[in-house]
């Protein structure tokens, strides 16, 4: 799976107990590298959730993605009951 996530300077690394959500530029949805039909996304995290309560989701969106999309992925996330969310970025090459 190819994401070609965007830059930022704020950008750190998340802790250890993480699921990724990954959208492509091509709205393939994976879930910890699994593709996934978006249909299924709330399950399985809710699936994680329960397994752990404080789990970071991490949204690995390729920089092609609508904004819209990314915010969907966020929104269906909180409905599961994530409260730990983070977007993830390359770090931005400083001069």
């Amino acid at each position: 799976m190819q994401v070609n996530l965007p830059k930022a300077a704020s950008g750190s690394q998340p802790p250890t107990e993480t699921v990724v959500i990954s959208l492509t530029k091509d709205d393939q949805l994976f879930f910890n590298k699994t593709k996934l039909p978006a249909e299924s996304l709330q399950q399985s995290l809710r699936a994680e959730l329960a397994k752990n309560p404080e789990l970071l989701v991490v949204i690995n969106a390729d920089d092609g993605v609508q904004h819209g999309k990314v915010v969907e992925i966020m929104d269906q996330a909180r409905q599961t009951g994530a409260t730990k969310l983070s977007i993830a970025v390359k770090p931005k090459e400083t001069k």
